[in-house]
Formats: structure tokens, C-alpha cells, sequence
């Protein structure tokens, strides 16, 4: 199968994947998609590399954990602001939603202020990838991931708590 078609496949199947973390790491909409497009040109230049030791999965989120912490390192660099857009609704159940989306939003926005790799595990976690699958992304022991993921929860956990929300 050439290249063209096997990351057609791979973007088919992980690109709502890709999307989640490019969403969770980059709150600036054009950004995210800058980002996004840059995952998904590694992901293309890289698809040669992919030996199949790991699952399609696996490889394609690892590029995906690669690029976003290359971008999260230049983003440092740059002095910039996340202005929060705040939401209205006016019945009952439009509220309800907004109130869903605004805890959601603090959610993210509490992940993306943890550090690097911790928030790439909380994401790659989030994804639906066991400790050891998120250990072969970031290339750390899966017991180690288990302890950071244990700490993850229970500091946001914690944040929530303090918040009032719970």
C-alpha cells in the first residue's frame, strides 16, 4: 500500500484523536489547527518509520505527543494571553449546557496549565489509552504513568473541590 493511501487510513482512524489533543494542548483556535496540520505532515513524513511494534494508534498519537510538545516549547517562547470567550443561554436546559461546556472549559484549561508531560498523559488518558499504551508514547515505564496519572486526578480532583464545584 503507498504512503498516500496508508495515512489516509491512519488519519481516517485517529484524526478525531489527533484533533482532542490538539484541542486540550492549544486553546487559540488558529493555532490548534496550525498545529494540527503540523501533527498530520509529521505523521505522513514519519509513516515510513512505522515498524508496527506498536499499535497504529499508539505510533500516531506518540508523532502527535512529539509535535504538540515542540509546539508547547516555541509557544513558551512567545508572550502571548488566553482571552476566555464567555457563553449565554436563556431556558433550562440551554443553561444545563452551558454549565456542562463552562466546567468542561476548566477542565481543559486546568490540563493545560498542568506541566508538559503531565498533560500529555491526563490526554493520552482521557483517549482511552491504558498506562502502558500511554507509556510507549511518551517513552516512560507504565508504573511511572500510573503514579503521575494517580497524582493527575487527584490534583484536579482537588482543584475542583476547592472551585465549589463538587
Amino acid at each position: 500500500m503507498d504512503q498516500d493511501r496508508r495515512y489516509e487510513q491512519a488519519m481516517v482512524a485517529h484524526g478525531d484523536a489527533v484533533a482532542r489533543l490538539a484541542r486540550a494542548i492549544e486553546a487559540d483556535p488558529q493555532r490548534r489547527e496550525e498545529l494540527v496540520q503540523e501533527i498530520c505532515v509529521q505523521v505522513w513524513r514519519s509513516l515510513a518509520s512505522w515498524d508496527g511494534r506498536c499499535s497504529e494508534r499508539t505510533w500516531v498519537l506518540r508523532v502527535a505527543h512529539n509535535v504538540a510538545a515542540s509546539h508547547v516549547d516555541r509557544e513558551r517562547r512567545r508572550v502571548r494571553t488566553h482571552p476566555e470567550a464567555a457563553e449565554a443561554g436563556d431556558d433550562g436546559r440551554a443553561l444545563a449546557e452551558l454549565e456542562r461546556r463552562q466546567a468542561v472549559a476548566v477542565v481543559h484549561r486546568w490540563v493545560r496549565e498542568l506541566p508538559l508531560l503531565d498533560r500529555q498523559v491526563a490526554l493520552l488518558f482521557l483517549e482511552g489509552l491504558a498506562p502502558v499504551e500511554i507509556a510507549e508514547v511518551v517513552g516512560a515505564s507504565a508504573n511511572a504513568i500510573s503514579v503521575r496519572l494517580t497524582r493527575v486526578k487527584a490534583a484536579l480532583a482537588e482543584r475542583w473541590m476547592e472551585a465549589g464545584h463538587g
